[in-house]
């Protein structure tokens, strides 16, 4: 495998880049003179992929088997597990499972070889019993209970409920009890052999190491299949109305809180517009909602929020929703001030001096975010599947100004917004 080699001179970074015999994409971000090394190996295929297109033929799946499967992998031969062979080697595994995604991952500082080694050999060759099948049901069965019984868990997927009417991304990423217990040892093989196929996944590494060494051990572990990754996927296009305006949960919790969720429509965006629109919509939130912007201080002031206020955004090809979150003694006082002071800002606008600033800020944020190797290569592992390379927020900013962030604001904060309330128990 041959490596292309890119310098970002503004970022003073050197990445590497190959295609696999495989279809495999490898990446190698070189960090000369760190201790510790990282890798992630991702695949698209998280919670929302569970009803697609496989040579024509619809395949609808239970829902979770994304994240049940995340769990498996990990499972050896003999009763063991790739955490112990990590474990030897001083390697600090883990894997999550997302709406768009699992990964697979380890930091270590010595060993980089041998833990990736074991990264891609577990990952590339499952082994599944009806036995290990039946028993992580029941855990996973216990791990769905826990987070029925999380409060902010149960908030944010309410908010999710409210906002979508068909778009899988309003289910919960582990499924549900019922969902899993259809799950079989061979539903897994058959969900792997379609899913887990090298030209549906990537490989991020970034540290002190040898792109070619990375390469050796790629040859080793990933083998070129038989066929092309065959997978077509749906593309779920939402009314721009939400299903429910709100939803109220009464749950064990000290103080009610609340999500007021704004949803858009924008399908089949990827690439350099969906990155603009996540910086544009980042920006927007920092420039209302940070600690320093006039309107949080307003809120703050006159008790409406407190220190638990919070914002984020979730973003795919098929989705768009904008979060704002706070505990809040009168929930609807709150959320209309929120509305009134966006409204104010959509009137009053951005001057180029602020607009400038806050770009400034965030810039050296995300510039300072490449010293921290699990930052940087998480993040360009979520945004790879969408056509975002690891460099393109540099070119980005210069074309974001008052008159693209005033656009952004218009769309980001329209009239289809929904919210998700969180109760304490009535006595």
């Amino acid at each position: 495998m041959n490596f292309s080699k890119l310098y970002e001179e503004k970022l003073g970074e050197t990445l590497y880049s190959g295609k696999h015999e495989s279809g495999l994409d490898v990446f190698v971000l070189t960090k000369k003179g760190f201790s510790k090394k990282y890798a992630i190996y991702s695949v698209k295929y998280g919670s929302v992929d569970t009803s697609y297109l496989v040579k024509g033929r619809e395949v609808n799946d239970p829902m979770g088997i994304a994240h049940f499967l995340e769990h498996k992998l990990f499972e050896l031969p003999g009763g063991g597990n790739a955490f112990d062979l990590f474990s030897k080697t001083g390697g600090n595994a883990n894997a999550f499972t997302s709406h768009d995604m699992t990964g697979y991952l380890f930091s270590c500082s010595d060993y980089f070889s041998e833990n990736l080694d074991i990264l891609l050999s577990y990952v590339n060759d499952p082994y599944f019993t009806v036995e290990n099948v039946a028993k992580e049901q029941g855990i996973i069965a216990q791990e769905i209970k826990m987070y029925d019984d999380d409060p902010e868990w149960r908030l944010f997927n309410n908010a999710l409920e409210a906002l979508y009417f068909e778009n899988p991304v309003r289910n919960d990423i582990a499924g549900t009890v019922e969902s899993i217990s259809h799950i079989t040892k061979d539903f897994l093989y058959q969900i792997y052999d379609t899913f887990y196929h090298p030209e549906n996944m990537v490989l991020f590494v970034a540290g002190d190491v040898d792109p070619d060494e990375v390469a050796r051990l790629v040859d080793k572990n990933v083998k070129k299949r038989e066929h092309g990754f065959l997978v077509e996927r749906k593309l779920y296009r939402e009314p721009d109305e939400v299903k429910q305006k709100r939803i109220v949960k009464e749950m064990s919790v000290s103080q009610p809180s609340f999500i007021l969720g704004f949803k858009e429509n924008h399908p089949g965006l990827t690439g350099r517009e969906l990155l603009k629109k996540n910086m544009e919509t980042g920006l927007l939130l920092k420039m209302l909602f940070s600690p320093s912007a006039s309107l949080y201080n307003e809120l703050y002031k006159k008790g409406l929020i407190n220190d638990t206020f919070g914002f984020d955004c979730i973003s795919s090809d098929s989705y768009f929703a904008t979060f704002l979150n706070s505990e809040a003694k009168e929930i609807d006082r709150t959320v209309e001030a929120m509305l009134s002071g966006i409204e104010k800002a959509k009137n009053t606008g951005f001057t180029k001096e602020e607009v400038e600033r806050y770009k400034k800020a965030s810039l050296g944020r995300q510039i300072r975010a490449f010293d921290s190797l699990e930052a940087v290569s998480n993040g360009f592992a979520s945004n790879y599947f969408y056509g975002i390379g690891a460099f393109d927020f540099v070119n980005v900013y210069p074309e974001i100004n008052e008159e693209s962030l005033m656009k952004r604001l218009h769309e980001v904060f329209n009239e289809h917004y929904a919210v998700s309330e969180m109760k304490p128990l009535s006595k």
